[in-house]
C-alpha cells in the first residue's frame, strides 16, 4: 500500500534521514519508536509532503511520487489519501469542532456540503464528541482537542492515517480517552503509521515496530520481538529509558 525507497533528508551538514526504506501493507499498523531527534517526525512530514526530501521515491497505492519534486497535482492527490494527526492538534482556533471537519471535507476534499455535514456528524459520534460539536478548541480539554483532530483526519476515509505522538501533549489522565479512539480505529482495519514514546500503545496496537535512530532504522520486526527481545544496544538503552510508559 505504501512503499518508500531511498528517502534522504539533510539540513546543511546534518543528515536527518539517511537512505530510508519502508513498506506498509494495507490494514497494517506500524509504529516507529526511538530517541528524540532521530528523525521520526521528519519521516512523517516527508510522507505527507509537508516538506521536500533531498531524494527518494514513494508509492502510495497507484501513485508514484518523487519525494524531492512531487508537483502540486501529486501533492494534492497524496494529501487526499492521508490523514495526519499532529502532536499539538493543529485545530483552527476560530472554527468549531464541526467547522474544522467541514472545512477539511469541503475545501480539502471537494465534498458537497450536505454530504460533508453527514460525514462530520458520523465522525464526531465516533470520537464521542457530540456534546462538543459547536465548541471552539479553546474550550476543549487536551483529550477532547486530540479526539477532534482525529475526527478531522479520518473524516475523508483516508487510505493511511499518520499519528505523530498523539498522546505526548496530554496529561496522563487524558491519554486514555485518545488511546480508546485509536484502538477503535484499529479494530476497523485502518492502516496506520504511528510515532510514539508510549511504548504500551505501540505494544498493544502495532503489528510491527521500527526503531529509528540518527536517521536510520536500526531494528525492526514484530512487536514482541523488538520490545521484549531487542537486538541492539541502542534499542535496549532507549526502551530502558521509557520503561515507565509500559502497560
Amino acid at each position: 500500500m505504501l512503499t518508500i525507497e531511498g528517502l534522504t533528508k539533510r539540513y546543511g551538514a546534518l543528515v536527518v534521514l539517511d537512505n530510508i526504506s519502508l513498506t506498509i501493507e494495507r490494514g497494517e499498523i506500524v509504529s516507529v519508536i526511538g530517541p528524540s531527534g532521530g528523525g521520526k517526525t521528519t519521516l512523517l512530514r516527508m510522507i505527507d509532503l509537508l516538506e521536500p526530501a533531498d531524494r527518494g521515491e514513494m508509492t502510495l497505492g497507484d501513485l508514484v511520487v518523487d519525494l524531492k519534486r512531487p508537483g502540486k497535482k501529486t501533492t494534492l492527490a497524496v494529501r487526499r489519501r492521508i490523514g495526519f494527526v499532529f502532536q499539538q492538534f493543529n485545530l483552527f482556533s476560530h472554527r468549531t469542532v464541526k467547522e474544522n471537519i467541514l472545512d477539511a471535507l469541503i475545501y480539502g476534499h471537494g465534498y458537497a456540503k450536505p454530504e460533508a455535514e453527514k460525514r462530520a456528524a458520523e465522525v464526531i459520534a465516533m470520537v464521542d464528541l457530540e456534546d462538543k460539536t459547536d465548541a471552539y478548541p479553546i474550550t476543549l480539554s487536551g483529550g477532547q482537542a486530540q479526539r477532534a483532530a482525529i475526527a478531522r483526519a479520518i473524516a475523508p476515509s483516508p487510505d493511511l492515517l499518520i499519528l505523530d505522538e498523539p498522546t505526548s501533549a496530554l496529561d496522563p489522565e487524558l491519554t486514555g480517552e485518545v488511546i480508546a479512539v485509536i484502538k477503535a480505529l484499529a479494530t476497523q482495519g485502518m492502516t496506520m503509521l504511528l510515532v510514539t514514546h508510549h511504548i504500551g500503545l505501540a505494544r498493544e496496537l502495532a503489528d510491527r515496530v521500527l526503531v529509528l535512530d540518527a536517521g536510520r532504522f536500526i531494528e525492526e520486526g514484530p512487536v514482541a520481538n523488538v520490545l521484549e527481545h531487542p537486538q541492539t544496544d541502542r534499542t535496549r538503552s532507549f526502551l530502558e529509558r521509557v520503561r515507565n510508559l509500559w502497560r
